[in-house]
Formats: structure tokens, C-alpha cells, sequence
């Protein structure tokens, strides 16, 4: 097919936009930290190293200020190809660069507020590394500073006076580092796992097997093909069929040997790779796992010898004796939910890592408390810091039982007691141990409540505690004299930061969650994502929606004749066909394996009719559609099951469509 001019300009427009959106975002979030590193070491460190330090601790320092600044500009002008080894290897000059000039500083804010830019090390480092390189950078800075910080005597007195304040500090960059490299482990399986199932996809299942075949082990392919899994969409809703594809992989996964996997090869087809010694022990396996599975399958199983798309299309014949002998038997068995399997899957692969995360969190906080409650001589104070760290503990023991379930009210309340705390000790006590607490602390709750809550509530909630810690320190000026305003300035912008560095990750997590790898249209969770906004937006037109259902004719035939890559082709270049054809509001989902649906938001049936007849006109491969209309406040589910009716009427009337040929 020759696409018009139009329709290839508007696909490089929308290309050309989203990468422009992309490396604005990432220029933009890596300039910003570096200005924040840029003011806080340009204000705090020259006068004093002018007044005490040597010439070449004031060449290092100002080379340092013209690195930062370098930096920025060169994070604008390569965004997200900016090397993540250039920016660390500036952090460790900058590093050094502080640590010269912190050994001259006499005032507790000239070397509090430099300490605050660990954390921002920390959550670049766990988002730019793998987890032991960044584990191991982080360390490094803290070391580098903590050279700088002891070899001042100001300093030393201080820290022998209530060490527990920078310890604290330690505490909170060495979690904002976890919980930004458990957010990247999370970015980088997204790329290669079924946000789904949590099975590998191909790109997943290539990877692995690259690493297996180097073992020189002999790896066997099970080919599976779950039975009725369309009767069951049908009978009782898409979100049913999903769960049953869960359950599926997770009973794979119990009963294959240590080391094997499942991939997501296709809407209800599977591939698992395993390592056995013989024949015999691979059938072993396959008995295992034709033993009382979750849910009906047919399988085929060879070794694997040539790639992966061979291997697979070499079992399918298996495959295919394994349906026709079972038939129809238990292919659309009922789910059972009696062993209460929970429906629900978090966008965030590994539920326990983020749970511990906030969990020590909570720890460090009433740890803090504690201490400072035992240090005070002050009754009220006391009993202020022990109210406190009461609330801490008590978060971390029950997200410690709740986990993600946690409610996220319950992080409004310790934040609220954590800033009422703030606010009475700035009232009755002007407790040290609460100065540290809030200052360190600040950026740690940012990234709490950013993983908790949308975006626009977490801002919202950040900007209150800010301006609450703030007026907790105007409330108590013998604060300021003691500490100075800079860390509290440094603190807030640290926090703010680090705020918006999780929402955008998140907000990239969410995405890579929400799209198919392949065809980069929606996924299933994406599409339920997406659907309020399409509500939306049709309640300003008509109130209602065309929704149609598309199921690519002999697919399957299309795939054993000329080989996946074919397929994967074919339905790539028709999403792009399409994208091409609809509107910017007009939504793609690709929900099963060869089954799209696409939401026409304000449109009724008869110009529906049009806008598919005119997509089907320019399809490369033969595809059948159905259409249904939602009316308002009607649920997606339901509308989907009459587009598949009308789209098996269709299929019907139409009997046998083309057969795939070789051409395009």
C-alpha cells in the first residue's frame, strides 16, 4: 500500500513531538537539579573559602561552579542523551570540590546545607546505574563529604554534640537512593516483562535465552495455548479473561524447574523455557504441568535448536494434536476464585521492595524522635518528640502488614503529625533534634507522598508540609540563629525536586505499564486508564462513544506460513495505519493477541461505519470490525461484548476472508 503524504507527515509530526516532549522533560529535570547544586555551592561556599581557604582550594571551587554550570547547559542540549557517566563523574569533582571547601566553614549552615545534596546524588545515582554501581557511588559521596564535614572543627564539635542529626541524613539519602533504583529496576523490566501477566515478552525471552545458552545447557520450549479463553471475555468480562491469564502464569511458574520461565508470546498463547538433562525429564516437567493446572491448555513441547520463532513454530503441530485431542473439554472452565486470588495488580512489579522501603522510612523517623525525646531536657519537648515517633513507628508497622493496601489517608495523618510536631516544638522548645528532623526529613517525605499519590496531591500536600516547616522556623528565630534560613531554603527546593524527579518516573513507569511493546498502542490497563478522559471528552459533544472491536482475519495462519516477525509486522504497520488516519482523542488498545479496540470519542454509529470503512479500505492484511455505541456513564465492558457480537456477525457474513500473500 502507498500511504498518502499526509498521512506519513502526520506520523513524523506525532513522532517528532513525543521526542521533543521526551528530551524536554529529561533536559529539563536534570538542568533543574543541576541549578539547585549551582546556587546552593555558589552562595555557601565562596566567602568563607575567600576568607580562609587557599589558592587551590578556591581554583577547585570555582572550576567546580563552572562545571555545574556546564552541566546544565549541556543537559539542555542532550536531554535524554546527556551520559549518565559524564553527569557522574561531574558529581564526584563537585564532590570533591565541597568537601575542599567544607573543611573551612565555621558556621553550622554553611555545612549543613551542603549536605543536603546528597539526597539529589542518591536519586540520580539510582536512577542512572544498576543497583550495586549505584549502591557504590552513593557511597562514595557520603564518603567524600564526610572527609570534608570531619576535617572541620566546627563540625566535629557539633557531631559530638548530637550525632544522631547527620546520621539521620544518612539515613534519608541512603532510602531516596533505594527508591530510586528500585523505581529504574522497575522502568528497565517494564521493557521487558507483560505488565499484564508478568510473564517475559519476546524482548525479555530473548534476552534470557541469550544468558541460558551460554550455560551450554540443553533448553526445551513448551508451547501453550490456553483453551476458551474468548468464551470467557465473553461470558463474563475482559477483567475475568485477564485474571485467568495471571493465574495461568503464576502456576506455570510454580511447577517449572528452578530457572525456568513464562513469556507472553501472543493474546492466549505462552511459550515456557526450561533446562532438563534428557527427553524423559523434560516430559516430567510437562506432566507437571498438565498436573491439575490453574486453567485448560494445549501444549506442544521441543528442544530448542535454531531461534526462538523456529522453535515455537516447530512445537505448533504438537500444539495442535494436544486441541483437537482435548476438544472441547474444560476449555471454558469457569475461574475458581475460591482460593482468593485478588484482581488486583499494582503498577509496581515487586509490591515487598517498596514496602520495606517505607517501612524504614517510618523507622528512621521515630528513630529520630526517639532520640531526640531522650536527649531533650525539656518535659514538653519530650513528650512532643515521643508523640511523634509513636506515629512514625506505628506507620511503619502497618505498611509493614498492609504493604501497597496501606490507605493513603493514613500517610495525610503522620505527615500532618509529623508538621504539627514541628510546629509545637518551634512553639514551646526550639528542640535541636527537631530542626534536624525537619530539614533532612523534608526531601524523604516528598518522595514518600509522591509514590503514594497523583501528582496534583502530591504537590498539593509537599507545598503544604513546606510551608508548614517553614513557619515552624519563623515561629522560632532562635532557630534561625542557631542553623541559619540556607538549609531550610535548601531543604525545601532538595524536596521539591525530588518530588517532581518521582512523578515524572512514575509517570514514565505508568506509561511503559499501560502500552503494548510492540505495537506501542494502549494495553488493557492503558485503555481502562484512558477511559475517563474519553468520557470526558464525548460529554462535551454527544455524551456517548463508538466503540469497535478489530480481529485480524487468519492471523494465526499468517504467523505459521510466513513466521512471527511477519505477524508482528503486520499489526505494527496497522496500528501506525491507523494512527495516521484517526484523531489525537481518537483511542488504539491492542487487547489480545491479533484483537485491537479503538474508542471514537463524540461519535455516533453511522459516521463510525465511515471512519472503519475507510480504515479497512487502506489495510495491508485483512481484518474484521464490529461496532457498538456507549451511552453515558455506561461501562466499557459491556459495550466491548456487543462490539465482539457484532463483529462475529460480520465475521459470519463474510465467510472466509482473503488468504495472507507474501507481498508488503
Amino acid at each position: 500500500m502507498t500511504r498518502s503524504t499526509d498521512g506519513v507527515g502526520a506520523v513524523v509530526k506525532s513522532r517528532a513531538r513525543r521526542f521533543a516532549r521526551m528530551q524536554s522533560t529529561a533536559s529539563a529535570m536534570t538542568a533543574v537539579g543541576c541549578a539547585v547544586v549551582l546556587l546552593v555551592v555558589a552562595y555557601f561556599l565562596p566567602s568563607e573559602i575567600a576568607a580562609g581557604g587557599s589558592v587551590a582550594v578556591r581554583v577547585v571551587t570555582w572550576c567546580a561552579l563552572l562545571l555545574c554550570s556546564g552541566m546544565i547547559v549541556a543537559a539542555l542540549v542532550a536531554g535524554r542523551r546527556f551520559s549518565p557517566r559524564a553527569g557522574a563523574v561531574a558529581i564526584l569533582a563537585l564532590a570533591v570540590a565541597v568537601s575542599m571547601g567544607l573543611t573551612h566553614v565555621t558556621t553550622a549552615e554553611r555545612f549543613v546545607s551542603p549536605a543536603l545534596l546528597v539526597p539529589i546524588a542518591a536519586a540520580y545515582a539510582g536512577w542512572s546505574f544498576r543497583p550495586a554501581v549505584a549502591r557504590g557511588f552513593v557511597v562514595v559521596i557520603i564518603g567524600i563529604f564526610a572527609c570534608g564535614l570531619i576535617g572541620n572543627d566546627t563540625f566535629r564539635e557539633a557531631l559530638f554534640a548530637y550525632p544522631w542529626g547527620m546520621l539521620f541524613g544518612l539515613v534519608v539519602s541512603v532510602i531516596i537512593a533505594e527508591l530510586s533504583i528500585a523505581l529504574a529496576e522497575d522502568m528497565r523490566a517494564y521493557s521487558l516483562v507483560d505488565p499484564l501477566t508478568g510473564a517475559l515478552n519476546r524482548r525479555g525471552l530473548a534476552r534470557w535465552l541469550s544468558r541460558l545458552r551460554r550455560n551450554g545447557e540443553q533448553v526445551w520450549v513448551v508451547a501453550a495455548d490456553l483453551n476458551g479463553l474468548k468464551q470467557i471475555n465473553d461470558r463474563l468480562g475482559h477483567a475475568e479473561g485477564d485474571q485467568v491469564l495471571r493465574e495461568s502464569v503464576d502456576g506455570w511458574r510454580r511447577d517449572l524447574p528452578r530457572g525456568g520461565v513464562v513469556a507472553r508470546w501472543g493474546g492466549d498463547e505462552f511459550v515456557m523455557v526450561f533446562s532438563a538433562l534428557d527427553e524423559h525429564a523434560a516430559h516430567k516437567v510437562l506432566t507437571s504441568l498438565r498436573t491439575n493446572p490453574p486453567h485448560a491448555f494445549a501444549a506442544g513441547m521441543v528442544p530448542l535448536t535454531g531461534t526462538i520463532e523456529d522453535t515455537v513454530r516447530a512445537a505448533d503441530p504438537a500444539l495442535y494434536a494436544d486441541k483437537r485431542r482435548v476438544g472441547s473439554a474444560g476449555s471454558a472452565r469457569h475461574p475458581d476464585r475460591s482460593g482468593g486470588a485478588s484482581t488486583r495488580v499494582s503498577i509496581f512489579a515487586r509490591e515487598t521492595r517498596y514496602t520495606w522501603i517505607w517501612v524504614l522510612a517510618g523507622v528512621a523517623f521515630a528513630a529520630s524522635a526517639f532520640v531526640a525525646a531522650w536527649e531533650t531536657e525539656s518535659r514538653t519537648g519530650a513528650v512532643i518528640s515521643l508523640i511523634g515517633g509513636a506515629a512514625s513507628l506505628a506507620f511503619a508497622v502497618i505498611v509493614a502488614v498492609r504493604g501497597r493496601q496501606f490507605p493513603s489517608v493514613g500517610i495525610v495523618i503522620w505527615i500532618t503529625i509529623l508538621a504539627v510536631s514541628a510546629l509545637a516544638h518551634a512553639t514551646f522548645t526550639d528542640q535541636r533534634g527537631a530542626i534536624f528532623q525537619a530539614i533532612f526529613g523534608l526531601p524523604l517525605i516528598a518522595v514518600i507522598v509522591a509514590t503514594f499519590y497523583s501528582p496534583r496531591a502530591a504537590r498539593m500536600i509537599v507545598g503544604v508540609v513546606i510551608a508548614t516547616f517553614g513557619g515552624a522556623f519563623l515561629l522560632a528565630p532562635s532557630m534561625i540563629e542557631l542553623i541559619g534560613a540556607g538549609p531550610i531554603v535548601v531543604s525545601a527546593l532538595t524536596a521539591w525536586l525530588l518530588l517532581e524527579v518521582i512523578i515524572a518516573s512514575s509517570a514514565s513507569l505508568m506509561r511503559a505499564a499501560g502500552r503494548d511493546p510492540l505495537t506501542r498502542a494502549l494495553n488493557r490497563r492503558g485503555l481502562a486508564l484512558r477511559v475517563p478522559r474519553v468520557e470526558r471528552h464525548a460529554a462535551r459533544t454527544t455524551g456517548a462513544f463508538a466503540v469497535a472491536a478489530i480481529d485480524f482475519d487468519h492471523f494465526k495462519t499468517l504467523n505459521d506460513t510466513f513466521g512471527h516477525a511477519r505477524g508482528d509486522a503486520a499489526l505494527r504497520d496497522a496500528v501506525e495505519s491507523w494512527r495516521s488516519e484517526l484523531r489525537p482523542v481518537d483511542v488504539i488498545a491492542r487487547i489480545g493477541g491479533d484483537e485491537f479496540v479503538i474508542l471514537l470519542p463524540g461519535i455516533g454509529l453511522e459516521d463510525a461505519e465511515r471512519i472503519l470503512q475507510r480504515l479497512h479500505a487502506h489495510a495491508d492484511n485483512p481484518w474484521t470490525y464490529g461496532i457498538a455505541i456507549a451511552q453515558a456513564g455506561e461501562e466499557l465492558d459491556p459495550v466491548l461484548h456487543r462490539a465482539d457480537q457484532a463483529l462475529g456477525v460480520r465475521k459470519a457474513l463474510r465467510g472466509t476472508a482473503r488468504p495472507p500473500t507474501r507481498e508488503g
